[in-house]
């Protein structure tokens, strides 16, 4: 045994000063026994596994319990408009009314195709270099022109592609 800087002895890292004695016909460990925690206090099942609390019928319905708070809790304390314009704020360095009159001067809808959001938002257009912003887009255009990667030359082309190979 070492002894401490302090000069009593003690054991090192957790191992026992005195080996204890196997238990003679019984096994270190038996991979194939069930440890039984306890059982559930409303169906009565034993509790298989050491790391679930709940047979299955109590943690699917704690799960649905515990889904429900976390929505109802995010829908008292989350505002949708806030967080959007903290993101506009941080993103693009416009707010929330900037968003909106732009929004308001393109008549509510994409400025590429012309239709509305489906329900979404329109996605703020800019140039990846400059940073300056172009217009609002819906999500399918927006998507396009970046594909495109912000080249018009590549979008004529692929528009004259259209139009050679149209049926």
């Amino acid at each position: 045994m070492d002894t401490s800087p302090w000069g009593t002895p003690h054991a090192k890292r957790g191992r026992l000063s005195t080996p204890r004695t196997p238990t003679p016909g019984v096994p270190k460990r038996d991979p194939l026994r069930i440890h039984v925690r306890g059982l559930c206090s409303d169906c009565g099942q034993p509790l298989h596994e050491p790391s679930k609390l709940l047979c299955p019928a109590r943690r699917e319905a704690a799960l649905v319990k515990r889904t429900a708070y976390k929505r109802a809790h995010h829908a008292a304390t989350y505002d949708n408009r806030v967080a959007h314009d903290r993101h506009l704020r941080r993103t693009y360095g416009i707010t929330l009314a900037e968003y909106d009159a732009l929004l308001a001067a393109q008549g509510g809808v994409c400025a590429v195709c012309g239709r509305d959001g489906k329900g979404g938002r329109l996605a703020v257009d800019h140039d990846h270099t400059s940073r300056k912003l172009r217009a609002l887009l819906c999500h399918n255009c927006n998507r396009a022109i970046g594909l495109f990667q912000d080249n018009p030359d590549l979008l004529d082309r692929a528009a004259a592609y259209l139009r050679a190979h149209s049926v």
